[in-house]
């Protein structure tokens, strides 16, 4: 079985080299595709150069330049031009386990999509707590997040049409556009670690707050721009 590790970045530097030595562990059993969405930081340059330097050389680790900039169509974009039977779609500022590949062979016995248990890289109690949350909403709900690393058979995500064109919430309509098909996704054994600066820069309850405020006026069908423009911190 082969994977494809798909990781839509945008301005990202601060992230990439360590994503990047962590990725490169995996190559023998991934090919990885980083699709930038347009950044104007020194990322792209850095991942180029990493990738000439320490990459294989054999087209298993690439980086595209996705036409737009939008995590949903950046993801689409590397799927589009991936080779491997099933798909990984993996955030910039996330580490997965060792056991990756193994784990969601595993879980994809079970379901032809799924994602990880979720770690946050804080001690807070609050942020344990969110994570396990994530894991509580998988199986009670299924409903996944891209932080989980959502990963998915190659034939079922085309079928789909790939992630829908949405400017926030593509992992959310995603999950309940499998739930119509009546596909409950498999959670990994292991965990993926993400990173808590969202939480940890807007104040971990209030943005706990304001994400289930924002998930429920997105399941209330409520302008979708207007609900990405609350999620940014300005008007529409």
């Amino acid at each position: 079985m082969k994977i494809s590790i798909i990781i839509p970045f945008f301005n990202e530097e601060g992230n990439l080299e360590k994503l990047f030595e962590h990725l490169i562990k995996l190559e023998e059993a991934a090919e990885i595709l980083f699709v930038d969405g347009g950044s104007t930081d020194g990322g792209v340059r850095l991942l180029s150069s990493m990738i000439a330097n320490f990459g294989k050389g054999d087209g298993s680790m690439r980086l595209l330049r996705s036409p737009v900039r939008s995590r949903a169509m950046q993801m689409n974009f590397g799927a589009e031009h991936a080779s491997g039977e099933v798909l990984l779609f993996l955030h910039a500022d996330s580490i997965l386990p060792c056991t990756a590949a193994e784990d969601i062979e595993r879980a994809l016995r079970r379901s032809p999509a799924g994602c990880f248990k979720l770690r946050f890289d804080s001690r807070n109690p609050l942020m344990l707590c969110c994570g396990r949350l994530s894991g509580f909403r998988v199986i009670s709900r299924g409903i996944m997040f891209g932080d989980q690393g959502i990963f998915i058979t190659k034939e079922l995500f085309e079928k789909m049409g790939g992630f829908a064109k949405l400017p926030l919430m593509e992992d959310y309509d995603f999950s309940i556009r499998l739930k119509r098909r009546g596909i409950k996704p498999a959670m990994a054994e292991s965990a993926i670690i993400t990173s808590a600066r969202r939480f940890e820069q807007n104040g971990i309850l209030r943005t706990m707050f304001k994400m289930q405020k924002l998930q429920h006026a997105f399941r209330r069908g409520e302008d979708i721009d207007k609900i990405a423009a609350a999620y940014r911190g300005r008007d529409r």
